[in-house]
């Protein structure tokens, strides 16, 4: 039950978040992870960037945008926390 709540919570923090995250456009957030540290890292596969909600934070801002991410996928957080893989649809990994 605790995972579900965390996991609405999350939900929640970034949907609030991506209303005033300072896009361009509308932001289509899709696969979401979650680092040791608390930050939360998003993928919008539509402007192909990578969001992040640091702990506290009551903004998502932008992590990474690129012209090498094409429809970034899927993410994960490395076991140091120092590092963060994309998968991107069209490049592959970054």
């Amino acid at each position: 039950m605790e995972l579900l709540e965390s996991c609405r919570a999350i939900a929640a923090a970034i949907g609030d978040a991506a209303t005033g995250c300072g896009a361009p456009g509308p932001v289509q957030l899709g696969d979401v992870v979650v680092a040791s540290n608390g930050t939360v890292y998003a993928s919008a596969s539509v402007g192909a960037a990578i969001y992040r909600l640091t702990p506290g934070a009551e903004a998502l801002e932008v992590a990474l945008a690129s012209k090498e991410l094409g429809s970034p996928q899927g993410l994960v957080v490395c076991e140091t926390g120092k590092a963060l893989l994309i998968a991107d649809y069209p490049t592959g990994l970054h």
